[in-house]
């Protein structure tokens, strides 16, 4: 415990340091909400998960990418329909804060293709650095490629959520009950997955991964915090604690077959708008400074992981410890990529354009 308080210190100055923006009203909790879902990825991809947890398998990567989903869903909700912020400054944010370390990584690892190997995937880099490639080319599906950019499919759900969101501040009916058609929207989500699985012949490709389906949520959970702002909605800490447990359970072997794309949305949603009202043990970890830290920095961890994990996966290095040793390097790149790319140049970009 005496070497975690000056850590805690540490982490809370850097925090304070790396704040997005330096907004006075940043949620500290939620920073520890994406901490524990690059947590979770990380687990997915360099953790011995059959000996962490008592389940026989669990959806660990699609978990943690669904608690970024509902997160984003919960502020992008907030800046668009709350804040009202203008379109021009909502994108040029968006801009500034994804595409610079993306175009960065997208060019390093194509370019590694297109020099080093003979990839067939290199044919695909305008599709993927106009976050298309969950779509074009559908017969070589993201999850099927030869370089590591199979984790840029929830990049492209999220970038097509912010432009349909986007498009929902245009339309004067909607104004104050921005809550329908989000909700619609994510229910329609949910119904085209399952019309996918009901009538296979109809779905092309990886689906799931693809936004029509994959959005339901992020929606969701913007839906339901603009219904919050209609009906006040004050679950007690335990209700949030349960749901958020359901939540996980529904990625679990021991979940319904349909848990982790029909319940989940619901209870994910639901946990992350009142992840405030969390017992204090729990919103005590949120808050705990490496975790906070860790969330900000997931962005660049997220991407640059990929390459080590796929290595791991592939048998790259078989000796004892390896898989601990790359995890810690692709910490380590996530975090050089943060300080010296994706938090400069979006603080210059913010300032500047």
């Amino acid at each position: 415990m005496r070497l975690l308080h000056p850590l805690q210190h540490l982490a809370h100055w850097i925090t304070h340091r790396y704040s997005h923006g330096g907004s006075k009203t940043r949620l500290e909790h939620l920073d520890g909400w994406r901490g524990i879902a690059i947590s979770i990825v990380l687990l997915s991809h360099f953790g011995p998960v059959t000996q962490l947890l008592p389940f026989d398998r669990v959806l660990l990567g699609r978990l943690g990418v669904d608690f970024f989903f509902v997160l984003s869903g919960f502020l992008m909700a907030n800046i668009l329909f709350v804040k009202r912020t203008p379109l021009s400054i909502f994108y040029k944010r968006r801009v500034s804060r994804i595409f610079p370390v993306f175009l960065f990584y997208v060019v390093a690892i194509y370019g590694y293709g297109w020099l080093f190997t003979d990839a067939e995937e290199t044919k695909n880099f305008l599709s993927t650095l106009t976050f298309m490639r969950g779509y074009f080319p559908l017969e070589q599906d993201i999850w099927r490629v030869d370089l590591p950019v199979s984790n840029l499919w929830s990049l492209n759900v999220e970038e097509h959520s912010y432009v349909l969101l986007s498009l929902l501040t245009l339309i004067a009916a909607f104004h104050k009950r921005e809550y329908l058609p989000l909700l619609a929207l994510g229910f329609a989500a949910i119904t085209i997955h399952y019309l996918y699985i009901r009538y296979p012949h109809i779905a092309i490709g990886r689906y799931s991964v693809r936004t029509e389906t994959a959005m339901s949520h992020l929606m969701i959970s913007a839906g339901y915090f603009m219904l919050c702002r209609k009906i006040s909605i004050r679950p007690p800490g335990w209700v949030v604690l349960a749901v958020l447990i359901g939540g996980v359970w529904s990625y679990t072997r021991h979940a319904p077959w349909f848990a982790s794309w029909l319940l989940a949305p619901f209870l994910l949603s639901f946990a992350v708008n009142h992840a405030h009202r969390l017992p204090r043990p729990i919103l005590g970890l949120l808050r705990f400074g490496p975790l906070r830290l860790l969330g900000i920095w997931s962005y660049s961890i997220y991407l640059w992981q990929q390459p080590y994990y796929i290595w791991h996966k592939h048998g790259g290095w078989s000796f004892s410890g390896s898989a601990m040793l790359l995890f810690l390097l692709a910490l380590f790149t996530g975090v050089v990529s943060f300080n010296i790319l994706e938090n400069p140049v979006r603080r210059w970009l913010n300032r500047h354009w």
